[in-house]
């Protein structure tokens, strides 16, 4: 099952965890405490005239430390939604085989949470 809401980093401790409602997730990219479940990584496609929804891929195998230093983020506050750019989208378009169109739609690499 995947939580469709965005997670937001909270510092317990001096180390940012994703939490929702409150609850600890654990820490942004890694697996949840105790095998609860793990962050997953989805691409958006928004039409960039209408701002209507297209459509969205799960990143197959991602590595979260990877994805944090493509978009020049820290790990354990890698929690956001991110606009893809051209840097970005050649990188996800080598590494996982994704197709972008930059001139006519805006894409956006989001992390969500799966199985808590």
């Amino acid at each position: 099952m995947i939580v469709r809401a965005h997670l937001e980093a909270d510092t317990w401790y001096g180390v940012a965890y994703l939490s929702k409602n409150g609850k600890h997730l654990g820490q942004a990219g890694q697996p949840y405490p105790r095998g609860g479940g793990v962050i997953i990584y989805v691409v958006t496609e928004f039409d960039k005239a209408t701002e209507e929804f297209l459509a969205e891929a799960q990143l197959k195998n991602p590595d979260g430390a990877e994805l944090a230093q493509l978009f020049n983020e820290p790990l354990k506050t890698f929690v956001n939604s991110y606009p893809i750019g051209t840097k970005e989208a050649e990188a996800l378009a080598m590494r996982y085989g994704l197709k972008f169109d930059l001139t006519k739609n805006n894409y956006f690499l989001d992390p969500y949470s799966e199985g808590a």
